[in-house]
């Protein structure tokens, strides 16, 4: 419920006449309509609570209920900037106190031994988007403990590509239009909750702890009647607890590396356009695709491989660039300019911006909910898409350090985790055989798909065979590995037949894993998420075979994704059991990140072995563990 915060309010447009209680997805007669309801319509009894005897009389009113849902209000966004003006609580329907954040700190310390025994009892803590709660409070010297109940998360899991904020859920489950948050704030959001008194603000907030309070009774049944309880309480929530430390904890970053970096990004992209301008015969601004599209296709007339854009300009996007890179030496230099300066905007001014003024490390924000595969994601800044590869990859990895010399960077990486996915649910012999050999699975490929010993086998032959091992699961055509590889369609086609003819097991789990996926309407992951895919039955080749992929793809990335939070669970309760100083500090794809206390060394087979034990496959999982000075070492 903060201005934009938790709760992610005031991001649906529905009229006051809607449909009640029916998934989106299904039309409705109009004689089904009904009204909505209001807190005008409702008159519930909404408290506020600003003085000592009331916050008393609130946390006896808590005590002897077995949930209680609790909502802040803030003037940020952002949880790891955000000053807190008061909390929300709820335990009995329409009845919820919004309690009033004190200005002093002598008031602010009474207000947390009042409500600290509250929030690390054993109670459900029910919220909407709870970990934006969790890290306010935390960061306020609040001490709250799970187990936990997040409508947001539940909604993910019961309808993963609706929309999963409170206003929809409240429309869609009780029938109720939450108040909007422009009412408070003014259309364009222009005031801060800082600027209303508690009085404005108590019926918008109690309202937020309300209508999340009643969220969850039909939250639950839904979980229930999917079979979605152990994946939500045994696998989400505890992982809410990890991610909110992770957050806290952040990671570190070298600002002068960081700057040094910068400058020689410069320094390159300099180069770059001297070298450019050579080439073109002309000095033009690179940033501008007009100019560069007419100084390609008119000055120089290299072929266009495209249509003209709407407005008849010639098209300068990586994808057409790549298309004539073998054309002119001047196309593989401006992709290379084009590169450097993405990096120095996206990572270098972002991280930098983003770097916390006291603690000098960057707090991003983890998102449960924003993958359909249920991959985790990262935003402010997006740290998942750092470039792995290329020596400005390494460059932008080598800022991020321990920020103490007491530690270093350790890295645990599940390596082909994909690959293992495949072999364990198709079942594949071949495949199985070579992953408990510990073979090279693309030499393995190469050796099967070239028809030559494994002495013999190219790196050219081990490229194509690891782009066919991980083209499979993302459905690939010959079309494109064609283009992926440089080779002919013809070319393409016989080697993934090949692959198959190898390993005619994963040929057969594809094929029973779509026919599944069209009876029943959805593809489920090891832990038993799903994602329901409509599209498989459209009538549009194109947006049906997306679809495919989708069903081919979701299964194994979404494994993926479920082991890793099973392993970060684990590692998480391992890590404060031991009272250990060690900490994980990022979660990237198949990685984790840790800063490793020098003296604990001996830890790292017990962390290694949470990793590679987290789940039983019919092959055994394998980690590479990596230490460093910097991430970059490390990995």
């Amino acid at each position: 419920g903060s201005a934009g915060g938790s709760g992610v309010r005031g991001q649906t447009g529905y009229l006051f006449d809607v449909w009640v209680g029916v998934p989106s997805s299904e039309s409705v007669g109009a004689e089904e309509r009904v009204v909505v309801r209001t807190i005008a319509t409702e008159k519930p009894d909404y408290v506020l609570i600003d003085s000592v005897e009331g916050l008393e009389r609130v946390v006896r009113a808590l005590a002897d209920a077995p949930r209680f849902s609790v909502d802040v209000e803030t003037d940020s966004v952002s949880p790891h900037r955000a000053g807190l003006l008061g909390i929300s609580l709820c335990s009995q329907e329409k009845k919820a106190y919004y309690v009033v954040y004190p200005r002093e700190e002598e008031r602010r310390a009474v207000w947390r031994r009042l409500l600290n025994p509250l929030f690390s009892s054993d109670k459900e803590k029910i919220g909407q988007n709870l970990k934006y709660d969790l890290v306010v409070l935390r960061r306020h010297g609040f001490c709250v403990r799970g187990p936990y109940f997040d409508t947001m998360v539940a909604h993910a899991l019961v309808s993963p590509e609706g929309k999963h904020n409170l206003d929809a859920l409240a429309i869609h489950y009780l029938g109720y239009e939450p108040i909007p948050i422009e009412q408070l704030l003014g259309p364009d959001k222009q005031r801060n909750m800082r600027e209303l008194t508690p009085e404005q603000i108590k019926d918008y907030a109690a309202e937020d702890a309300d209508v999340t309070f009643r969220l969850r009774k039909p939250l639950i049944l839904e979980l229930q009647k999917l079979g979605m309880e152990t994946l939500f309480y045994d696998l989400e929530m505890p992982l809410l607890e990890v991610l909110v430390d992770l957050e806290l904890t952040g990671i570190y970053v070298d600002a002068e590396r960081l700057r040094a970096l910068d400058e020689a990004l410069s320094r390159e992209a300099q180069r770059l356009e001297k070298e450019i301008f050579r080439l073109l015969g002309v000095a033009i601004n690179l940033s501008s695709a007009k100019q560069v599209g007419e100084a390609l296709f008119v000055h120089l007339k290299l072929p266009y491989p495209g249509r003209k854009t709407a407005t008849g300009q010639y098209s300068t996007s990586e994808s057409v660039l790549q298309k004539i890179a073998d054309k002119h030496p001047v196309i593989p230099l401006l992709l290379q300019y084009r590169e450097i300066q993405k990096l120095r905007s996206t990572y270098v001014k972002g991280l930098l911006s983003r770097r916390h003024p006291v603690t000098g490390r960057l707090h991003p924000t983890y998102h449960q909910v924003r993958t359909a595969t249920g991959r985790l994601s990262t935003s402010d800044p997006n740290l998942q898409n750092i470039p792995v590869r290329g020596e400005w990859g390494r460059a932008i990895r080598s800022v991020f350090t321990a920020g103490d010399d007491a530690f270093e960077m350790l890295s645990l990486d599940y390596s082909q985790i994909e690959l293992r996915l495949i072999a364990h649910f198709s079942g594949d012999e071949r495949l199985i055989e070579a992953f408990e050999a510990d073979r090279d699975i693309h030499t393995e490929t190469a050796v099967r798909l070239f028809g030559v010993g494994s002495g013999e086998v190219t790196p050219e032959m081990r490229r194509r065979a690891k782009a066919v091992n991980f083209g499979i699961f993302y459905g690939i055509s010959a079309h494109g590995l064609a283009e992926q590889l440089k080779i002919s369609r013809s070319e393409a086609r016989e080697i993934i037949q090949r692959y198959f003819a190898t390993f005619p097991k994963v040929q057969a789990y594809i094929e029973e894993l779509l026919r599944e996926a069209r009876e029943k309407g959805y593809v489920e992951t090891l832990l038993g998420r799903r994602r329901y895919l409509p599209e498989l039955h459209s009538m549009n080749p194109a947006v049906r075979g997306h679809a495919e992929r989708a069903a081919i793809n979701t299964p194994i990335q979404g494994s993926a994704a479920d082991l890793i939070k099973l392993a970060m669970i684990r590692i998480h309760r391992f890590l404060r059991e031991r009272g250990a100083q060690t900490r994980m500090v990022l979660q990237i794809h198949d990685e984790l990140l840790f800063e490793l206390h020098r003296e604990e060394a001996d830890l790292i087979p017990a962390l290694k072995r949470i990793m590679e034990e987290v789940y039983p496959l019919r092959v055994p999982l394998k980690v590479t563990v990596g230490r460093g000075s910097t991430w970059s070492e490390a990995h």
